[in-house]
């Protein structure tokens, strides 16, 4: 089992827009409760696995407004 510890998102410009430690909690699409536009941002998840190896993801999502 993984557990989970953080996700964050990332504008284009690599500004951090989002951080969570709450694996329940996403992210609505604002940044200081101002909508973003749409367009293209940048996440990461980090974890550990059972053996207590770190594991990181990251991937892409599109904000369609």
């Amino acid at each position: 089992m993984t557990k989970f510890e953080l996700l964050t998102i990332y504008d284009r410009y690599g500004k951090v827009i989002y951080t969570t430690k709450n694996i329940t909690q996403g992210w609505n699409g604002t940044f200081k409760n101002n909508p973003q536009p749409g367009g293209t941002f940048v996440w990461t998840v980090s974890g550990t696995d059972y053996q207590g190896n770190k594991i990181i993801r990251n991937g892409i999502v599109v904000l369609i407004r």
